[in-house]
């Protein structure tokens, strides 16, 4: 009650969809993350209890795990930590925002170069290792704030109201 107070006395509405708002193919995290990349040859990626929350796809040009990853870190904010233990360059990355980490086996069985999602979890370092596959662990904050900026604008334009992001990062 204490928390809602405030945004019911200035007449301040509050929406929250997790889930839907990964998986979303117009707005969602993982497209955003995926235009922000200029990601081609886009397919649904990312197995979430009988979903598929993220996207795989190709980079327009080879990168390294360095440059893709500044490139990450300079469109949506935060520091990336990486697993350097795939291709020296490559196209192919898969794509599950939050805490997708658990998709790293997808990602391995579908050959892909290179996965990015935001938490990253312990038994993935010798997964990855073993499996000689790029990682670049984005945080959970920022692998799900583009997101909610795309909805933001979208309710903007169809409704004619002012929205604010309010960027407030979390560590991971």
């Amino acid at each position: 009650k204490q928390n809602l107070s405030f945004l019911l006395k200035n007449e301040i509405n509050l929406y929250a969809a997790h889930i839907p708002l990964h998986l979303h193919p117009r707005l969602g995290n993982n497209i955003q993350l995926c235009r922000a990349l200029s990601l081609r040859k886009i397919r649904k990626f990312g197995q979430y209890e009988g979903n598929l929350l993220g996207f795989e796809g190709e980079l327009t040009k080879l990168f390294s795990l360095a440059e893709l990853s500044q490139k990450i870190n300079k469109k949506i904010g935060g520091t990336s930590k990486i697993l350097n233990f795939g291709k020296k360059r490559f196209k192919r990355i898969g794509i599950v925002s939050g805490g997708g980490a658990k998709n790293l086996i997808e990602a391995i069985e579908k050959g892909l170069d290179c996965f990015i999602t935001g938490e990253h979890a312990h038994e993935n370092y010798h997964l990855a290792k073993e499996s000689k596959i790029n990682v670049i662990y984005i945080g959970h904050y920022f692998s799900e704030k583009l997101g909610v900026m795309a909805l933001g604008k979208d309710l903007e334009r169809k409704f004619k109201v002012k929205t604010v992001f309010i960027d407030e990062p979390t560590l991971i």
